[in-house]
């Protein structure tokens, strides 16, 4: 499992290469004309309206979402269809739309990770949940603020906000108890962080170590977050919210610093490195290989279903005790394609998003949305509260506890 600390360095600053920035300050993008179509046109429409909908979900979210895909569709039996297809991580997702966009064969709908943003709006593929909600006078008003400003570009909301997250740091509470540490004591920076993998870390007789004090998947989004945390960008621009990016501005002394401090760990022993695939880290937490871990609210209630031992959540750690920063959002949302389909394919998968920003939408026995805690959290059995799906209205702004002052900067809106 363990690799060199300078592959692991090469392997962060090319994962945060991947994501280099280009969203800008434009309009909200979607079809030639933006318009969208009226009611009407599924009254108009012969037989049962189709909505192929790719998405990338799996494990518990994916069961949800097949039970909120049944539900909308037993409510519009004979009028519309929505049919899910799993296409894959995030990033083979959108690798296939882009190919779709070329073939002229694009899903009616599809689920697109937030940092597809800048790639969605300049396809002009789709159109903007905007002009719906203009068209039928909804009100915008239920989304959470900071979640509805996330998805809007040139303050038109371009995509419907669906299973939103932020990054949390999971624990294995018993491997804590275990060491003769506080579980309700968790590291709140990276020093912090540091100092517990050490003294988390345990080797068997012959001197193998059987559990690694931290471990998370080299995935530059985890490195963002930091970055996020202590104040600082990603890219120009204002991470591209005031304007196309032109630059990274991660290779900072603060980029250095971070990458250094999780290069250190896996060479001095303390952290495993599984690589780039977020699976595998997942796979190593929930094994108990691992004591503490990076990872979404969206594994949340999986995590607590397959572990063994005790998961503990806590606040994403800050680079240092000052940090004035905060987490940023992440996730995806759902993006309505206009060219190439009918009016009324359109409108019914603006019927299904509504559906799905409902709170009424939620199907029995699904868990409520997360809040947002004083302290960190243990949970012992399935939680009552996951986080997922995402029902906007109920988000709070921030996970951190309390939430951050002065805000976070802007998540940049990157193409994969």
């Amino acid at each position: 499992m363990k690799k060199s600390a300078r592959a692991l360095a090469a392997l962060l600053v090319s994962g945060l290469a991947l994501t280099a920035c280009d969203s800008g300050g434009s309009t909200g993008g979607g079809s030639a004309d933006g318009a969208a179509p009226a009611a009407s046109a599924l009254d108009q429409a012969s037989g049962v309206t189709t909505v192929e909908f790719w998405h990338s979900m799996t494990g518990k979210n994916a069961e949800t979402l097949t039970a909120l895909v049944n539900g909308f569709n037993a409510a519009h039996q004979g009028k519309i269809e929505v049919k899910p297809v799993f296409q894959g991580s995030y990033d083979d997702l959108i690798a296939k739309y882009k190919a779709s966009v070329q073939q002229k064969a694009t899903p009616a709908l599809v689920q697109v990770y937030d940092i597809g943003t800048r790639f969605m709006i300049d396809s002009k593929q789709t159109v903007p949940a905007q002009a719906f909600a203009d068209r039928d006078g909804y009100s915008l008003d239920d989304l959470q603020p900071n979640i509805r400003n996330y998805y809007s570009v040139g303050g038109r909301l371009a995509s419907m906000p669906f299973n939103s997250s932020v990054p949390l740091l999971y624990l294995n509470a018993d491997a804590f108890e275990e060491a003769g540490l506080d579980p309700a004591q968790p590291p709140t920076t990276l020093a912090e962080l540091g100092d517990l993998a050490k003294k988390l870390t345990k080797k068997d007789g012959g001197g193998q170590t059987v559990r690694y004090g931290f471990g998370a998947a080299v995935y530059g989004w985890f490195v963002e977050e930091l970055l996020a945390e202590s104040g600082s960008l990603y890219c120009d621009g204002d991470n591209g919210r005031t304007g196309k990016a032109a630059k990274v501005t991660f290779d900072s002394a603060k980029g250095a610093e971070i990458v250094q401090w999780w290069a250190d760990l896996v060479k001095g022993g303390y952290a495993a490195n599984t690589g780039r695939q977020t699976t595998d880290a997942q796979a190593a937490f929930k094994a108990g290989t691992v004591a503490m871990h990076l990872e979404s609210t969206g594994v949340l209630r999986g995590y607590t279903e397959a572990a063994k031992f005790t998961v503990g959540t806590a606040p994403f750690p800050k680079t240092a005790a000052g940090d004035q920063g905060g987490p940023v959002i992440g996730g995806a949302s759902l993006w309505i394609s206009g060219p190439g389909h009918s009016a009324a394919q359109q409108r019914a998968s603006w019927e299904f998003e509504k559906f799905l920003a409902s709170p009424s939408s939620r199907p029995p026995g699904t868990p409520a949305p997360a809040t947002s805690r004083s302290t960190p959290r243990r949970w012992p059995s399935p939680p009552t509260r996951t986080g997922w799906p995402s029902t906007p209205s109920s988000r709070p702004p921030s996970t951190r506890w309390p939430p951050p002052s002065p805000p976070p900067p802007p998540r940049a809106a990157c193409s994969a």
